[in-house]
C-alpha cells in the first residue's frame, strides 16, 4: 500500500477515534520514511490524545530536525508545553512560532495564556490585543480577554465582551457561566442568576455554574434552591470521603445509627456544627471531625459521640447511613426564620485553661482585643488577607490591648509595626495556633473582641459568640455564608464589614475603630 493511502487510513482512524490503530500504521510509516513530517507531526497528535505528553514532545522536536523553519512545528510545541504546565519552554516555543509567522492570531493567543497562567496579566493583555489586531472577530482571543477581566476584576468590561458576543448569536454554556460571574461580582444577582440558568441549560453537567448558583441562592437566603444544588460541590471538590457501602440518610428524625461526617476545611466544619443542636437526641448520632476539634466538641456536646475522619472511613460498615454535615442544612436551616433559635454561642473553652490565660494576659484597665488577619486558603486566601500595617489604625488605639490569634509565622510583621508605628502585639508563646485549637479557642474566650479576616480565628469566636468584627473581601473570597447583613445569620454575635473597594480595608478598619469606640 502506498504511503499517501496508509497515511489517508491512519486519518480515518483518527478521526473515528481509533487512536492505537492510526498510531500503528502512522508507525509502519515512518519505518519506511523516517523524516516524514506528515507522518511525525500526526502521530504526535495521536499521542497527545493518548496523554501521551512526553512522546508527543519528541516526536515535533524530531521534526525540527528535519523542518526548523515550519512554524506550526513550534506552535505544537507551545501547546505540548502549556499543557505540562512547562511555561518557559512553551513561550519559548511560541515566540519562535511568531517569528516565523507573524500573522497568526492563535499563537499570540496562546501565548497570552502562558503570560495569563504566569501572572504576567499586562503581556496577556497585550497579546490577545495583538490578537485582535489580526482578526478582528477572533473568538479565542475575546474569550480569554474577557476571562483576564474576569479575574482582574474588571467585571464590566468582561461582561461587555461576553454580551456582545451573544449579540452576534455566539452562546455556550462556558460563556454565559463567565457572563454570570461577571454579574455576579457586580451586585447584579438577577442577571447573574438568569445567566448561570442558561449555562446549566446549555450544558447539565456544567457543575461549576450549578455551585456557583447554589452559593448566589444561598447569599440570597434562597436556602430551598440553594442546599439542593449545593450537593454539586462534590463533582469539583478534590477531597471528598464517600462511604460507597451507606445510603444517603433522608430523613434525621426517623432514622437511628447514623454518622454525619464534617466537610471541607475546619471553618466549614465548625459553621455547619452550629446544626448540631438541632438533631433528635433520642437517636444514635456519630459526628466524624477534624481530629484538632474533638476535644472541643466532646466538652460542648456531651450527648453526642465524636470521631476522627480516619476511623469513620475505617469502620463505616457500623452505620446505618451517613450524611454530610452541610446537608443538615435541608433540614435545620431552609429559610431565613430557621435562624431564629441559632445559639449565640455553641463552643465551650476549658474553663481551667481559661483562668491560666486570663492571669497571663491581664491587662489594667484595658480591654484585650485579639487579632488575625491572614487565610491561608490556597485559591483565595489572598483575597481575604489584609497586611497587619493595614490594621494600623485599630492597632493605634490606647485603650486596647492587642493579642496575635494569627497561625502562621507573624514575627516579621510584628517587628516592622513596632519598628514603624512603635506598637506592640502581644503573644501566648506556648499555643500552636494551628494544631491546637483547644488553645487557641480558649485564647479567644480571653479576649473581649476579635477583629479578624474570613479564617478559622472567625468560626471558632463566632462559634463562643464572642464579640468578633470580620473583615470580608469585596468579590473574590467573599464566600456566601457570610450574606450581606449587619451581623451573621450563623454567628450572632459577628458584626461584617465587607470592602468597598477590592484590596483597600482602610474604610473597614475605620469602621471597626468607630464601632469599638461607641
Amino acid at each position: 500500500m502506498s504511503i499517501n493511502k496508509l497515511f489517508i487510513k491512519a486519518e480515518d482512524a483518527f478521526k473515528n477515534g481509533n487512536y492505537e490503530e492510526s498510531r500503528k500504521i502512522l508507525k509502519s510509516i515512518l519505518r519506511k520514511l523516517p523524516s516524514n513530517i506528515n507522518a511525525l507531526n500526526y502521530l504526535a497528535f495521536v499521542e497527545l490524545k493518548l496523554n501521551n505528553q512526553v512522546d508527543a514532545v519528541k516526536l515535533f522536536t524530531s521534526s525540527l530536525l528535519f523542518k526548523f523553519e515550519q512554524p506550526e512545528i513550534h506552535f505544537n510545541l507551545g501547546n505540548c508545553y502549556l499543557e505540562k504546565e512547562d511555561y518557559d519552554l512553551s513561550e519559548k516555543s511560541y515566540k519562535q512560532s511568531l517569528i516565523l509567522d507573524p500573522k497568526n492570531p492563535l499563537t499570540y493567543v496562546n501565548l497570552g495564556k502562558v503570560y495569563f497562567k504566569t501572572n504576567k496579566l499586562v503581556e496577556a493583555e497585550k497579546n490577545y490585543f495583538q490578537a485582535l489586531s489580526i482578526d478582528k472577530k477572533n473568538l479565542n482571543a475575546f474569550f480569554n480577554l474577557a476571562f483576564l477581566y474576569n479575574f482582574k476584576g474588571n467585571y464590566h468590561e468582561a461582561s461587555k465582551i461576553y454580551e456582545d458576543l451573544i449579540k452576534k448569536n455566539i452562546n455556550s454554556s462556558e460563556l454565559r457561566y463567565n457572563l454570570a460571574i461577571a454579574y455576579d461580582n457586580q451586585g447584579k444577582y438577577k442577571e447573574a442568576v438568569k445567566n448561570y440558568q442558561e449555562a446549566i441549560k446549555l450544558n447539565n453537567n456544567n457543575f461549576f455554574a450549578k455551585f456557583n448558583l447554589s452559593c448566589l441562592y444561598l447569599h440570597q437566603q434562597n436556602f430551598e434552591k440553594g442546599w439542593d444544588l449545593y450537593k454539586n460541590r462534590w463533582h469539583l471538590l478534590k477531597k471528598n470521603i464517600v462511604f460507597e457501602s451507606l445510603p444517603e440518610c433522608k430523613d434525621i428524625n426517623n432514622s437511628d445509627n447514623i454518622l454525619i461526617w464534617g466537610e471541607q476545611g475546619i471553618g466549614d466544619q465548625i459553621i455547619y456544627s452550629s446544626m448540631l443542636k438541632d438533631l433528635p437526641r433520642s437517636k444514635k448520632i456519630t459526628i466524624s471531625i477534624d481530629k484538632r476539634l474533638i476535644p472541643i466538641y466532646q466538652r460542648s456536646f456531651s450527648y453526642l459521640n465524636f470521631i476522627c475522619f480516619q476511623d469513620a472511613e475505617k469502620n463505616e460498615k457500623l452505620y446505618s447511613s451517613h450524611i454530610a454535615m452541610a446537608d443538615l442544612g435541608v433540614f435545620y436551616r431552609n429559610n431565613s426564620k430557621s435562624f431564629s433559635n441559632q445559639p449565640i454561642g455553641f463552643l465551650k473553652p476549658n474553663l481551667e485553661e481559661l483562668k491560666v490565660i486570663k492571669k497571663k494576659i491581664h491587662s489594667y484597665q484595658k480591654k484585650i482585643c485579639g487579632i488575625s488577619w491572614k487565610s491561608k486558603n490556597e485559591k483565595i486566601g489572598h483575597a481575604k488577607s489584609l497586611k497587619l500595617e493595614d490594621m494600623s489604625e485599630l492597632l493605634s488605639m490606647k485603650n486596647l490591648s492587642f493579642y496575635d490569634l494569627q497561625y502562621g509565622e507573624t514575627d516579621k510583621e510584628k517587628d516592622y509595626l513596632k519598628k514603624k508605628y512603635n506598637i506592640d502585639i502581644n503573644s501566648i508563646e506556648n499555643i500552636d495556633k494551628f494544631n491546637n485549637l483547644d488553645g487557641l479557642l480558649t485564647l479567644i474566650e480571653a479576649c473581649d473582641y476579635v477583629v479578624t479576616s474570613s479564617n478559622v480565628t472567625a468560626h471558632l469566636a463566632g462559634a463562643l459568640g464572642k464579640e468578633t468584627f470580620l473583615l470580608v473581601p469585596k468579590n473574590i473570597g467573599a464566600l456566601w455564608y457570610w450574606h450581606g447583613t449587619k451581623n451573621s445569620l450563623w454567628y450572632p454575635k459577628v458584626k461584617i464589614f465587607q470592602q468597598n473597594e477590592e484590596g483597600k480595608w482602610a474604610n473597614e478598619i475605620k469602621k471597626i475603630v468607630n464601632e469599638i469606640s461607641n
